[in-house]
């Protein structure tokens, strides 16, 4: 949301590709994919600290979402309109040694916005708050305009709770969060209300539902619904309340001047340049840019400024698309249906921002969620050449009509009679507002799909992700993507809107930081306090008769000692376990260690004598480890070489406290141990889990299992919580990572462990299963090996069972001292 977020995020950068290349970022080549505001300022700000920059737009102007059309011989803005936190462009011109002023003409409104609910129903905010607290006691009585007041301080409480910690973050968890704030600030956060709707939150405020509207609106800032959006959005009232300008020329403006001034400090712009691809090669990560036309671009460094979306889709070549997460179609944030046109206009006097609201707010938002064009809809009307005065002009003006819509342009188009309708009722609702609008030839109407042609694989979508629930905002990617050397940059990858929120995602974009968990593992994942981490290894030999199965654990969610410590520090309880399975070795090794014993980097982690490191393009385990009670060595290196990594990490909890990444469920490995003696080699997984509390607080049991296919693998993984609901996933990845369909199978009964009456079950394409052998009975847990059919394939799935309420069990918590062994360091 702040501007200031660009300033941080860009030193952060070029501190980083110092410390990556010494002295020499000159040396470094950097490609920057869009010429929209964060593109353009990605590369201004690179190429000011002398970095090789090219930019490569596919138009023939800069800009991106920040456009104009040509309407009846003039240029009508049509992108953003609204430009706040003037200070932070104020200080990016002046880094990159130029001055905002002498370069752009900006002018300060007085009134924010006039908001309409009929011909007599209008209420002007001002930036001036107690003209407008005025405005507010005179619409709706002094009851409203306290409300008003307290409202403006919440606002200003939210902005500062996060400005800091969150809007300046590099895309935070709610853990980092927490930890940022510290303990002094934990109160702030729940004060800000996060899993409070911003619609909900209003009403503390507000009585007169007019005024509900009125704030609700900062919800559709970045396109989503007020019903849906946590009231953490309130902060916009204080953004705005900073200060809005008019920018001569309007914002496209704004974007030909940041343009020039890269170009001036060394960057190249090339127009009319469509990427086809980013290229990519194994172990180096991205080399460069294929261009439409068969050019490539080298590049040591690749800067996108594009939907993530269109990531996702594969539009930059399959390499990039596992990168980033996909945005599925009722993710989107809102589209809308835009007219630009020239025209006159009388009776309703307007000023440069107006809006004219529903006669129902909540039915507008359900028929957009129902993908359906709102029949009452609010409309957003921009006078471009106009500011304060609200005279009437005696000459035809520039407007660009607003009505939001669902982000359906690439699923299912508008029909033009649904368009026709779209228009009818704007003009209806213009009507009963008192105004009248006459358009002269040349009006330009843009829909979802006119925006998807525009921004490809968006659905028309105009701000990424919608910010629906108290997650969402964490699931917006940040700069850092899974290919080493892509970043991203762009409104729609960060929290914000508009120019200012395209501009905070440049610097995001820049950042040639440590890698993404999606690239591989990191193991310098925060764990909170009462939480968890693992890392996840069980391969199977080739002829089927030897097995292992390794977990790294912080905070080991089997620790009968984590269980009974009140300190609740996941870190004085961290184990290697190592099981080995097979006809010339069985044997189980799981001790606890203390804080001391924990070494670990963002590519490396060790637990006393034992780790795992990653190096680009192996996974290196080296154990030694002794086996209890009776003690046996189990000393060796298991090196795994994964194809690819997948893109979907899943929670597995309703609040997002569970979260599983399954990033390798098909790799070549090699095992050779000493102690055994052992050498084989096989297929096999790789996966996380993370969490911010206890797993049996959430959960009393699960089941798994992974299966190697023909072309990949399969996954089912079915979890009981505590309240009683399930959540069942059948997962199919090829062998490179990337995401598969597959039939849901049907429950399929097995038969309970022999000695521990361990309950097993798991689901197959038939509904029948089989247990071909038993790795692990142990009184909550159990491990197997089935037979079954999974996708149409007869496969040997690896199978487990967890039950968490027999783990609580006093007797289970006696006895599990004598197979995990403690050693303080």
């Amino acid at each position: 949301m702040s501007f200031r977020i660009a300033i941080a995020k860009c030193q952060i950068i070029l501190t980083l590709v110092k410390a990556e290349t010494g002295d020499t970022v000159a040396a470094q080549r950097v490609a920057v994919i869009g010429a929209g505001i964060g593109g353009l300022v990605a590369a201004l700000r690179l190429a000011h600290a002398g970095l090789d920059v090219t930019v490569l737009e596919r138009a023939a102007a800069p800009g991106g979402k920040m456009r104009s059309v040509p309407a009846d011989g003039a240029q009508v803005e049509a992108g953003p309109t609204v430009f706040t936190m003037r200070w932070v462009f104020e200080e990016i011109f002046s880094e990159c040694g130029a001055d905002l002023s002498d370069r752009v003409e900006l002018r300060p409104a007085s009134i924010l916005a006039r908001h309409a609910w009929g011909a007599d129903q209008r209420l002007d905010l001002f930036a001036d708050p107690e003209a407008s607290a005025a405005a507010i006691r005179a619409f709706a009585g002094p009851r409203e305009e306290d409300g008003y007041r307290r409202f403006r301080a919440r606002a200003a409480e939210v902005y500062g709770t996060l400005e800091g910690p969150f809007i300046r973050g590099e895309r935070p968890s709610p853990v980092d969060l927490g930890r940022r704030v510290g303990l002094s600030g934990l109160g702030g956060l729940l004060r800000i209300q996060p899993f409070t709707t911003l619609w909900g939150a209003l009403g503390e405020y507000f009585r007169d539902p007019r005024l509900r509207q009125l704030f609700g609106r900062y919800a559709t800032y970045c396109g989503s619904s007020p019903f849906e959006a946590p009231a953490t959005l309130m902060l916009v009232a204080h953004v705005e309340s900073q200060g809005v300008w008019h920018v001569e020329g309007g914002l496209s403006r704004l974007a030909a001047i940041i343009a020039d001034l890269a170009e001036e400090r060394g960057a190249r712009i090339r127009y009319r340049a469509e990427v086809a691809a980013i290229a990519v090669e194994t172990g180096r990560g991205v080399v460069g840019v294929d261009l439409a036309d068969g050019e490539r671009i080298a590049a040591d460094l690749v800067v996108a400024n594009a939907d993530a979306a269109a990531l996702g889709a594969g539009l930059f070549g399959s390499r990039a698309a596992r990168a980033v997460e996909a945005v599925p179609p009722n993710a989107r944030s809102l589209s809308a249906v835009t007219l630009c046109a020239k025209a006159r206009s009388s009776g309703f006097p307007l000023v440069r921002h107006t809006v004219f609201f529903s006669g129902d707010y909540a039915n507008e938002f359900a028929e957009l969620r129902a993908g359906r064009l709102p029949s009452d809809p609010t409309i957003y009307v921009c006078a471009q050449d106009r500011a304060d005065d609200d005279s009437a002009l005696d000459r035809p003006e520039r407007l660009l009509c607003l009505v939001n819509a669902p982000a359906l342009g690439l699923e299912r188009p508008l029909a033009p009679t649904e368009i026709a309708t779209c228009e009818t009722n704007l003009r209806r609702k213009l009507t009963e507002c008192g105004l009248t609008i006459k358009a002269t030839p040349g009006t330009v109407t843009t829909d979802p799909a006119g925006f998807e042609r525009l921004f490809p694989a968006t659905g028309g979508a105009l701000y990424g992700r919608a910010s629906h629930g108290w997650m969402a905002s964490f699931k917006r990617p940040g700069a850092r993507t899974a290919l080493p050397g892509l970043y991203l940059a762009g409104a729609a990858s960060i929290r914000g809107r508009g120019a200012d929120g395209g501009a905070i995602g440049a610097d995001r974009g820049g950042q040639p930081a440590g890698r993404s968990r999606r690239e591989g593992p990191r193991f310098d994942i925060p764990v909170a306090r009462d939480g968890y981490v693992w890392w996840y290894v069980d391969a199977l030999s080739e002829d089927g008769r030897q097995g292992l199965t390794i977990i790294a654990f912080i905070g080991s969610v089997f620790s009968p000692y984590y269980a009974l410590d009140l300190s609740r520090d996941p870190f004085d309880h961290c184990t290697m376990n190592v099981v080995l399975y097979g006809e010339r070795a069985n044997r189980f090794c799981m001790t606890e260690r203390g804080r001391d014993s924990l070494r670990r980097d963002a590519s490396q982690i060790r637990i006393g004598p034992s780790g795992l490191a990653w190096d680009g393009t192996t996974l290196t385990i080296t154990l030694d480890e002794v086996t209890a009670p009776i003690p046996s060595r189990v000393r060796g290196t298991i090196r795994l070489r994964p194809n690819g990594f997948t893109r979907d990490t899943f929670t597995l909890d309703a609040d997002g406290r569970h979260r599983w990444w399954p990033m390798a469920p098909s790799s070549p490995v090699e095992v050779t141990l000493d102690a055994p003696s052992l050498s084989w080699r096989g297929t096999a997984y790789f996966d996380t889990n993370h969490g911010d509390t206890a797993l049996g607080r959430d959960f009393s049991d699960w089941t798994w299992c992974r299966a190697d296919l023909k072309d990949g693998s399969a996954i089912l993984y079915d979890v009981r919580r505590r309240d009683g609901s399930l959540q069942n996933l059948s997962l199919r990845f090829a062998a490179d990572g990337a995401r598969r369909d597959i039939r849901p199978p049907l429950p399929a009964a097995l038969p309970p462990t022999r000695f521990w009456r361990m309950p097993r079950a798991t689901r197959s394409d038939d509904g029948a299963s089989s247990v071909v052998r038993t790795f692990e009975d142990t009184p909550f847990y159990a491990r197997s090996l089935l037979a079954s059919t999974l996708d149409g394939e007869p496969v040997r799935p690896v199978h487990e069972s967890l039950s968490l309420d027999r783990f609580r069990n006093p007797l289970v918590q006696f006895m599990l001292p004598f197979r995990m062994p403690r050693r303080a360091g």
